[in-house]
């Protein structure tokens, strides 16, 4: 499929798989004072496997291997996911235009998603061939120019979700063998998501990394249903909720970051 224009100025998107995203954020997560200053974390972090499949599946999820050991699971259709949701959110950040942005979002998660069978359970996986209409239909997202800026943006995007993750196992989240209440997994959830931004500010890059947790908890927003947007639901809490956790969390790093308050909430209105 050709996607050069007459000006050259557009390019293919991304095909999956893109592990090199994944080991991105394993060397952010491993550079992190905030594990390196607590035993405790070091210890179980050696006990930590990352597994990346070629999937189509949009998800990432933490899991008690047995014994003492622990996985981090992440799906090739997630990091195809973020790529392109990071296109549509980097040009936003350049333009401005909120409407331009959700009837891309729009589209987007109205088409690419079927369900599959895995691990017991339907997942959503995404559709490369819609991705791939997707690009068809908004060719403004594949400017060549602007690939860069939304190709690190979708890595920063990934590696939230990464350090989500492993917020799961360090505090223990994956320890317990009986089923928690939806309540104390909403909880869960809450503080996965503050213990992601407390890896990503011991980085000392703190700020660099706001847009994208900003960014990929916005398409979690997107992808809700409209009346799930503001509530909790089942095992995790209201989105707008969680986005604005994070926004206080980074309250320091976001006067420095590419992102502001009043985009965040222009987007979710």
């Amino acid at each position: 499929m050709n996607y050069v224009s007459v000006k050259n100025r557009h390019i293919k998107p991304p095909k999956y798989p893109i592990q090199d995203m994944v080991d991105d954020a394993i060397n952010v997560i491993q550079a992190s004072s905030y594990l390196a200053r607590n035993r405790a974390y070091l210890e179980k972090m050696a006990k930590v496997k990352f597994i990346y499949t070629p999937e189509p599946i949009a998800n990432s999820f933490a899991a008690r291997n047995g014994g003492n050991s622990f996985g981090v699971y992440t799906f090739a259709g997630l990091s195809l996911l973020m790529c392109t949701c990071a296109a549509i959110f980097s040009l936003y950040m350049r333009t401005h235009k909120v409407s331009q942005a959700k009837r891309a979002v729009k589209w987007l998660f109205g088409n690419v998603f079927t369900e599959i069978e895995a691990y017991g359970e339907e997942w959503d996986a995404i559709d490369p061939a819609k991705i791939d209409e997707f690009y068809q239909r908004f060719p403004e997202y594949l400017v060549k120019e602007n690939y860069p800026q939304y190709m690190e943006l979708a890595r920063k995007m990934i590696t939230f979700v990464l350090c989500h993750e492993i917020g799961h196992i360090m505090l223990c989240h994956c320890d317990r063998t009986n089923e928690t209440s939806n309540n104390v997994s909403r909880n869960n959830e809450r503080s996965a998501d503050l213990f992601a931004c407390s890896i990503l500010q011991g980085t000392g890059f703190g700020s660099s990394f706001v847009d994208g947790s900003i960014f990929m908890l916005l398409t979690l927003y997107f992808m809700y249903d409209k009346k799930d947007k503001n509530l909790q639901y089942g095992t995790h809490p209201g989105m707008k909720d969680r986005i604005m956790n994070i926004v206080q969390s980074f309250r320091n790093e976001l006067m420095y970051a590419n992102i502001s308050e009043t985009d965040i909430k222009r987007l979710m209105i």
